[in-house]
């Protein structure tokens, strides 16, 4: 039933975010893919939704999103259904022209010169970030992607451990980060503590609230806070302002926090983050999701105070520190001494049309088109036609979800998740598998194959 594209394309080709992990995992995608909202067929296999004031409030809530700009900026919508945008999404027009133009240009007068004309508009990226999260621009760096620029800060930080120190992270890490955490762990004799879930499956601030009271009673040895916002799978989303609540009441002015790490790989973009309100210490985020912008391009955050006290990047080249004498150098007083010489500049170009092009559309108004898509669709995923197939496997409830929309595949399916997603592509419908090794902990703690 999955697999019937006749059933999902008359409505309205809902390109919207959707993932498929070993338990297929789809994520609903806010923007650009989503057509009527009238109540018909269901989204997948034709099973009708049962809840009319569910469509309604669709319908209500969701008129001021501009559905139909949307869908003609993202000329993909009529060749292809793409569910898999938290993997990466197709970018708007006005992102792909604007990295044409520059490589155009690269190749009329080469790169150095290119870059050179573009200067100003670069550096427009950075004010166009700051304004998504909130900061200044001088607490922003530009990466590669948000595995390297959240490996960049987390590494700095680790120069700072010492042995019987303590990693503080959750259940649902991802894998990119945990092997990182496991890395430094065994490098500098520290332990990584995970703090448990609550009832829903979100990570649990009381807990996280008791194991920092205890921490400070008993000699303070936790450094570094690991939060993933919003997880490869699960659709819930963390709470990520609530930690940053607890952080500041339990560690009181004077007092030396940890240092505390917000991966918004898969929440920038379809959720607003206000750094100020999260109080975190340094963000990690993609271009390629949510925000729809270019591969390559990565976001990263680092308050200026805690910058500062930072000792210097763990990587460095002489861009973002200065050769000062024969036998010193000296770091950038700003984020971007955590980048490097080499970068993709028509990607940057592009990251900054797509940042601008969200932000006109208003991170709210996604926020909401997400979650009430994303609810419907898990609604239509639970229906009595559909329950013998799959099984929605997301944790909260909808108060506490995204776009990601997970689902296991039931024995009976006759089907795995690999030749599902093959025979999905084969009519131009696009998702992903991801393993449990993705999100072990979490894989592991709720029996996810």
């Amino acid at each position: 039933p999955l697999a019937a594209p006749d059933a999902l394309l008359p409505t309205q080709r809902m390109l919207s975010y959707t993932r498929v992990a070993l338990w297929i995992r789809l994520v609903w995608f806010p923007a650009a893919f989503v057509g009527s909202f009238t109540p018909r067929a269901g989204f997948l296999c034709g099973a009708r939704l049962s809840s009319r004031s569910l469509n309604m409030q669709v319908q209500a809530e969701t008129a001021a999103f501009p559905v139909a700009r949307v869908r003609a900026d993202t000329p993909s919508v009529t060749t292809q259904v793409h569910f898999n945008n938290a993997g990466a999404s197709p970018s708007p027009k006005i992102v792909v022209d604007r990295m044409l133009r520059h490589l155009q240009r690269e190749a009329e007068v080469g790169g150095y010169r290119a870059a050179e004309e573009a200067q100003q508009e670069v550096e427009a990226v950075y004010d166009a970030v700051a304004e998504l999260l909130n900061c200044d621009r001088s607490e922003i760096a530009l990466c590669e992607s948000a595995s390297a620029a959240w490996a960049k800060v987390f590494y700095t930080a680790a120069l700072t451990l010492r042995a019987g120190d303590v990693i503080l992270t959750v259940n649902a890490e991802y894998a990119a980060n945990y092997v990182a955490a496991l890395q430094v762990a065994e490098r500098y004799n520290s332990t990584i503590s995970v703090i448990p879930n609550d009832e829903s499956g979100r990570a649990d601030v009381d807990a996280f609230r008791r194991m920092l009271e205890e921490d400070r009673r008993s000699g303070q040895r936790i450094k570094i806070i690991l939060l993933c916002h919003v997880p490869t799978n699960g659709g819930v989303v963390n709470p990520a302002y609530e930690f940053g609540k607890v952080l500041e009441e339990v560690y009181q002015t004077g007092s030396q926090r940890p240092l505390y790490i917000l991966d918004a790989c898969q929440s920038a973009g379809q959720i607003p983050l206000d750094v100020t309100r999260l109080r975190c210490d340094a963000l990690a985020a993609t271009g390629r999701k949510y925000l729809r912008g270019p591969r390559g391009t990565g976001i990263l955050y680092c308050k200026r105070e805690t910058m500062l006290s930072l000792p210097v990047p763990a990587v460095i080249d002489h861009y973002g520190c200065t050769w000062s004498a024969t036998h010193d150098f000296a770091a950038r007083d700003d984020a971007r001494r955590f980048e490097m010489w080499e970068s993709s500049i028509a990607g940057r170009l592009g990251l900054g049309e797509a940042v601008r092009y969200a932000l006109a559309i208003g991170i709210d108004q996604i926020e909401l088109q997400v979650r009430l898509l994303a609810a419907r669709l898990r609604q239509s995923l639970q229906s009595d036609d559909l329950e013998k197939f799959v099984e929605v496997v997301d944790l909260g409830d909808e108060s506490s979800r995204c776009g990601i929309v997970s689902v296991a595949l039931a024995e009976g399916s006759g089907m795995s998740p690999h030749s599902l997603r093959a025979l999905l592509a084969a009519t131009d419908i696009h998702v992903a598998v991801a393993p449990a090794s993705s999100t072990r902990l979490d894989s592991e703690l709720r029996g996810l194959p």
